[in-house]
């Protein structure tokens, strides 16, 4: 039912939050795991704001990531941490991706790219 899976993707959720607090997780990995979250329980996955929570998740991930990154030395490093996000966003249904988010739209009041940026400014700042 759907309260099952919302509980389901709630429990996923604060899985994955345990593992990022103690470290266990990349930055890139929880993408990875985040995007399989979404396509196996879109409709919970909305319901529950999951794109929000997975933002809280990675902040602390891509800190502990860009810290050690050096872009000039490795751009590709950083780069990398990064590849599993943008492949998330792109899995975003279309308007969602472009903003334009009625009901239908997984991301809450974020893009796909507004999502990406508030990661890497939140990250970097």
């Amino acid at each position: 039912t759907g309260s099952q899976n919302c509980r389901e993707l709630a429990q996923a959720l604060e899985a994955l939050r345990e593992r990022q607090a103690s470290g266990e997780v990349s930055l890139g990995e929880m993408g990875v795991a985040i995007r399989k979250l979404l396509e196996e329980k879109p409709q919970e996955f909305q319901a529950l704001r999951a794109l929000d929570v997975a933002l809280a998740l990675a902040v602390p991930a891509a800190c502990r990531a860009f810290a050690v990154w050096r872009p000039l030395e490795k751009p590709e490093d950083g780069l990398k941490e990064l590849a599993s996000w943008v492949k998330l966003c792109a899995a975003l249904p279309d308007r969602a991706r472009n903003g334009r988010n009625g009901a239908g739209g997984v991301t809450g009041s974020k893009s796909g790219e507004a999502f990406l940026r508030e990661l890497c400014d939140a990250a970097v700042l």
